[in-house]
């Protein structure tokens, strides 16, 4: 299933200034177990477009990536753990 978004929230996405304050927006309406998720699973994606396309991550993007690992790791399971950890 696709998500839509209304036009005034891609604006504000578009608008966002770093990958943390577009996170943020995103939380919008989250649950707190579901902003961890979204959080782990961001940082995953990151590190996944890195590995494999002409994707650079710039310093910001590495520490999001690390906060997320630091704070997120105890909620995946083992296989993505070891996933996230190679």
């Amino acid at each position: 299933m696709d998500l839509t978004f209304p036009e005034e929230a891609v604006a504000r996405y578009r608008a966002g200034a770093s990958l943390a304050e577009i996170f943020k927006l995103g939380c919008h309406g989250l649950t707190p177990s579901e902003v961890e998720h979204l959080e782990i699973a961001l940082a995953a994606k990151l590190m996944e477009l890195a590995d494999y396309r002409p994707y650079e991550l710039d310093l910001a993007d590495c520490r999001f990536i690390g906060t997320a690992l630091a704070k997120g790791m105890r909620s995946v399971n083992a296989q993505n753990q070891a996933e996230l950890s190679t």
